[in-house]
């Protein structure tokens, strides 16, 4: 979600910088036009047809490659090409209009197109060598443009050239540079840009440094809170906190600057959803923290008054004793998490059909998706959810009102279906 966010398509590891690279500068920074224009130019050498130059590798271009997902609505890239569909009731398809799409639809003519991911009512994408753009609501400066204007069509945002990973939820996204530095802007009622402000600052209206001077790999946004996990593999976690999703505690305080969650130094990746929050160690160990209602977190439950609950959990849980996970997306209270095996499993609330699973009730522990296994990515809406599959094939389910699924109806889906 990610979104998210998932926001929420698998970000690219950073690679280690340039002598060059200004650890310093902004997206939108001052340096961005001299320094890194000049520093960090595309040198990729020969790619291949298949391929696309992410400022100085090459990535692969064949068939699907990236999945976002943001409250309902769904995007993915194809070939470079960006194709998005479901809710658009503020343009956050990039069509031009504000009417949905019940099946992916091209985005513009670009074919460049490198990651994607997707937040409440906006949309964030990265396009070769490694430029931003956003498009959809502006109401909270969640688009990084500064101008408070909403884009029904991508906008350049800064001109920084070297952007590697990116993730948006909520309101608010985030982006790593190719040194590691960390950006982040939106709305900022909780603290989710990580701007170490006083309460009730004004919301970051374009993308600003987050910790100056840290090295981040991996980054995740949540509803209204972010994590992100430093070089040396300490993670850290700002922003609400009214559900322990911080994994700080549970004083429901928030944070406005990253703050250490716990000691441990071999975390992998982190995902933030509306919620809660999971992370995979290098060990492949699954952990989860933050509200566990109907199960989200996967570490078991109990029925109250025939409801699955079990409270909230200020600090990671370890899901299970399996060693094997390789990645985990979130929803609003329902998780998804592949082996390495590339076998699928989903628990937490089904209300929707979200879980793939033909279930009704909440589910608290780790389930087999049967109609998937071998999965190599996953994006997870509030209601709904996509994989992408091993032949570059993506399914959705879940909930279907706007079309989020993706594949020409609004009816619910209970089992991935498979998109055109």
């Amino acid at each position: 979600m990610l979104v998210c966010l998932c926001a929420c398509s698998q970000t690219l590891e950073v690679l280690r910088a340039r002598p060059n690279d200004s650890a310093d500068a902004g997206v939108g920074g001052a340096a961005d036009a001299a320094t890194v224009d000049a520093a960090v130019a595309p040198s990729c050498g020969d790619c291949t047809m298949l391929e696309l130059c992410a400022v100085d590798h090459c990535v692969d271009a064949a068939g699907v490659t990236a999945l976002a997902a943001g409250v309902s609505h769904s995007c993915r890239l194809s070939g470079g090409r960006l194709q998005c569909w479901g809710s658009n009731s503020s343009a956050q398809l990039g069509l031009g209009t504000t009417s949905a799409r019940w099946a992916p639809t091209r985005v513009g003519s670009a074919d460049d197109w490198l990651e994607v991911a997707a937040g409440q009512s906006h949309t964030c994408g990265l396009r070769e060598p490694g430029l931003l753009y956003c498009w959809g609501s502006n109401a909270a400066g969640q688009l990084g443009t500064a101008d408070g204007l909403s884009h029904r069509q991508p906008v350049r945002v800064g001109r920084a050239n070297d952007l590697h990973a990116l993730a948006c939820g909520g309101d608010n996204c985030c982006v790593l540079r190719a040194h590691g530095a960390l950006s982040c802007w939106g709305k900022n009622l909780d603290g989710s840009p990580g701007q170490d402000d006083a309460a009730g600052a004004p919301d970051i209206a374009s993308p600003s440094p987050v910790a100056p001077g840290t090295s981040f790999t991996r980054v995740s946004v949540g509803q209204a809170h972010t994590c992100a996990v430093r070089a040396d593999g300490a993670l850290f976690c700002w922003g609400r906190n009214t559900d322990g999703q911080l994994g700080l505690g549970l004083d429901a305080a928030q944070r406005r600057a990253p703050t250490r969650v716990g000691i441990a130094t071999d975390w992998k990746l982190v995902a933030a959803g509306e919620h809660h929050t999971c992370g995979v160690r290098k060990s492949g160990a699954l952990y989860c923290w933050g509200k566990n209602d109907a199960g989200a977190l996967g570490i078991g439950s109990v029925i109250l008054d025939g409801a699955m609950q079990a409270g909230t959990y200020g600090a990671p849980a370890r899901v299970g004793t399996q060693s094997d996970w390789a990645d985990v997306a979130l929803g609003w209270l329902h998780t998804c998490a592949i082996k390495r095996s590339g076998e699928l499993y989903c628990w937490g609330q089904a209300s929707s059909g979200q879980l793939g699973l033909v279930a009704t009730a909440a589910v608290s522990a780790p389930e087999p998706v049967p109609a998937l296994t071998r999965v190599r990515e996953i994006a997870l809406g509030s209601f709904h959810s996509c994989a992408l599959d091993a032949d570059r094939k993506v399914s959705c389910w879940g909930a279907n009102n706007d079309g989020q699924v993706g594949v020409g109806d609004t009816v619910q889906h209970d089992l991935p279906a498979l998109l055109p």
